[in-house]
């Protein structure tokens, strides 16, 4: 194979390159890491404004499962709604019995227990038909993941305890 003819001289360096990749703006950051920062902290912001709308419709809807649960507890209160097979634990008892009369059988249940399998079912379900998760690779997923957030973990020193913290439950 014959050999090339070119060749391969180092591309010049110092002030007399027309460049721009390198040039230093008034920072002394070079435009690449300027646009960098600005697209970072206007994800972090588009991230912030995600947050804020998935907040007011969680804050509503558990406004709304406490006012069902009030009514629905001044509804069935002191009523046997279900019963156990088995006898609970005396930690699980008190949930289970909380409101019914003394002496009931250890195995009866409160509207509170079939409030709670029903509420958390139907967050799940919700969750699924709304998807009201980011689309995959949409980059922050959580408070902790933007730039603010970033910034104030390392000016308390924390952000390494975080990084094994996300390491153990990955």
């Amino acid at each position: 194979m014959p050999k090339s003819n070119l060749s391969t001289a180092a591309p010049p360096s110092g002030p007399a390159s027309t460049s721009k990749k390198g040039k230093k703006g008034a920072g002394g950051q070079s435009s690449d890491q300027r646009k960098l920062s600005k697209a970072e902290e206007e994800m972090a912001q588009q991230s912030t404004e995600v947050a804020a709308r998935h907040t007011i419709p969680g804050v509503l809807t558990s406004v709304l499962f406490l006012i069902l649960f009030r009514v629905l507890s001044a509804k069935h209160s002191g009523k046997i709604i279900a019963v156990l097979p088995f006898e609970p634990f005396q930690i699980i008892r008190r949930l289970t019995a909380r409101g019914l009369p003394e002496g009931s059988p250890p195995g009866a249940c409160s509207i509170l227990v079939i409030y709670m399998l029903v509420t958390q079912t139907i967050r799940v379900i919700a969750k699924h038909f709304f998807s009201v998760q980011p689309p995959a690779g949409a980059g922050a997923t959580s408070f902790l993941d933007t730039s603010k957030a970033q910034k104030l973990m390392k000016s308390f020193g924390v952000e390494e305890d975080l990084k094994e913290a996300r390491k153990m439950f990955s």
